[in-house]
């Protein structure tokens, strides 16, 4: 149970590419839950009212 809440490699690059963006944001919410940068995170999640 507590794999499906830690990510094994925090604070690595975010994918969006921008420099000094770490991933250590994700939602418990989402089906597949991508670990993200907060930035990105905002972006996505911007379009879900429910979240």
């Amino acid at each position: 149970m507590l794999s499906l809440h830690h990510h094994p490699q925090p604070f690595t690059p975010c994918s969006c590419g921008v420099s000094l963006h770490l991933c250590k944001v994700t939602c418990h919410k989402c089906l597949q839950a991508e670990f993200l940068c907060s930035q990105c995170w905002l972006d996505k999640h911007r379009t879900m009212p429910t979240h």
